[in-house]
């Protein structure tokens, strides 16, 4: 090899394991206070007694979403969350130099497009222990994520009534037409648990029907195939695009642009140096999309409109009250500084379309609650709409059912 050569295949060697090193990077309100969001007096919702203050961890590798819990009850618990859910990633940087080398195995398993739900327990300072619920960067389930969820659990008890080890954590995605996103699924809503924090090594457990762990649970698996060594994985990587590529179908769904088919699949890649800096903690996760969904674009100098409007449908899992820099913050996760100076026009117009049609469902739900209850519109759906009718033009209806029918518990 030649001197050039050899320093090119050094320079890359220290690109994969800064790749690794960012993932698996520890970080402290005190260390890296921009990485950390407080909240304070916190009520849990699925413990209405308790109010816990501390602080959220926003951006992040394996330790996206980390809570670290100061109080519970005003009175001191400290303790730090760690069974999260990671952030996942691309297996190449934004440039497109592939990064996914030498990996020991592989697992692949389904890719839902949905919200991601991470069951976890804290205690307080009586020792006492609660489970509960948490978005990827909130420490609890908003209002409009909790509707949809307590559905499922209303399914799957054995869900709701989990006892959970200390430092374990089960992740979920909560998906469904009542969620809409790219994928335009058939189910009204959905609850599949992905994976589970190990409590043991803080390592990821795909979901598996064979352990009893995930025995436990009474809600569908999106259990993961058995290990597999890509010999290509680069090439591997483009087949398997492909194929899911080849699966899917525009349509549109409420004057949006959807699919039908699959969004591809969530790798689980162990690697053999993937481990360095905690120990224990080495499975990364990484996504697979076909070119249709995939969120970078190759050459692109700009973000365009449609991944926009595909990031701002996850706005409300980051704030009740989103602004532009709360967009802003999600976009930089997979664009450059330069693609989104360039974009910030287009990134502004789809927030405020967003923010306006959220507006027009909250007007829905009030026309809507001066004359019914929500068990009322379960229970004889055409009746209220017949009733609502007079309050909305013909061409509306469709959108005052499916809001209805998305936000009423």
């Amino acid at each position: 090899m030649s001197m050039k050569g050899q320093q090119r295949s050094e320079v890359h060697e220290n690109e994969i394991r800064a790749w690794h090193d960012t993932h698996y990077a520890h970080t402290s309100p005190e260390t890296k206070r921009s990485a950390w969001q407080r909240f304070a007096y916190l009520q849990d919702p699925y413990n209405a007694g308790n109010f816990v203050t501390g602080w959220v961890q926003m951006i992040g590798g394996d330790e996206y979403g980390n809570l670290l819990i100061e109080e519970v009850n005003e009175r001191p618990a400290p303790q730090r969350i760690s069974a999260t859910t990671p952030k996942t990633s691309y297996p190449y940087r934004r440039d497109r130099a592939w990064l996914m080398n030498e990996s020991e195995w592989v697992r692949t398993s389904l890719k839902y497009d949905g919200t991601n739900i991470c069951q976890y327990s804290y205690q307080d300072a009586d020792g006492n222990r609660f489970t509960t619920f948490k978005l990827r960067t909130r420490p609890f389930v908003p209002a409009q994520f909790r509707v949809m969820l307590d559905r499922t659990l209303r399914k799957y008890p054995g869900v709701a009534g989990l006892s959970m080890e200390p430092g374990e954590g089960m992740v979920y995605e909560l998906y469904g037409r009542q969620n809409p996103m790219l994928i335009a699924y058939r189910e009204e809503i959905e609850l599949t648990v992905l994976f589970r924090r190990n409590p043991d090594t803080g390592d990821i457990d795909p979901a598996d029907p064979a352990d009893p762990a995930f025995a436990r649970l009474d809600c569908p698996l999106s259990p993961a195939h058995p290990p597999q060594q890509w010999q290509d994985t680069r090439l591997e990587y483009q087949r398997r695009q492909a194929e899911y590529s080849a699966g899917l179908r525009e349509i549109q769904v409420d004057g949006e642009k959807a699919f039908q088919g699959h969004e591809g699949e969530m790798l689980y890649v162990r690697f053999p140096d993937g481990a360095r800096s905690r120990p224990g903690a080495f499975t990364r996760l990484i996504k697979l999309k076909p070119p249709e969904i995939e969120e970078i674009h190759q050459a692109l100098d700009h973000v365009p409109k449609a991944e926009a409007e595909a990031t701002v449908r996850n706005i409300w899992e980051v704030s009740d009250e989103p602004e532009i820099e709360h967009l802003l913050t999600m976009l930089r996760e997979d664009w450059s500084e330069d693609q989104i100076r360039r974009s910030i026009d287009t990134i502004r117009k789809v927030l405020e379309e967003t923010l306006e049609r959220r507006r027009r469902e909250d007007e829905i739900l009030e026309i809507f609650g001066r004359e019914f209850v929500p068990k009322q519109f379960r229970e004889d759906k055409a009746k209220v709409m017949r009733a609502l009718s007079e309050h909305f033009p013909k061409q509306a209806i469709q959108r005052v059912f499916s809001t209805l029918d998305k936000r009423l518990p």
